[in-house]
């Protein structure tokens, strides 16, 4: 989660600016799934404590959201 860019949010004290936004994550999901089978994925690095406002979370649910969509596109 920490790709992505701090105007989204702080996925922990790490982050740092020019990263995704999660439009630009979506759209790179749906390339790498028309490629490839998504198997696994992990949601890592994120640190509630520099994320007060909920923001990564939410970016990382919907994120979460994007790519079951894109595995059941696949599968049916």
């Amino acid at each position: 989660l920490d790709v992505l860019d701090i105007q989204v949010g702080r996925a922990n004290s790490y982050a740092e600016p020019n990263g995704l936004f999660v439009d630009e994550m979506e759209q790179a999901i749906s390339m790498i799934a028309e490629q490839f089978e998504i198997a696994a994925t992990a949601f890592t690095a994120y640190d509630p404590s520099c994320d007060p406002e909920g923001n990564i979370l939410r970016a990382g649910l919907r994120l979460m959201e994007h790519i079951v969509g894109e595995v059941e596109i696949l599968s049916a």
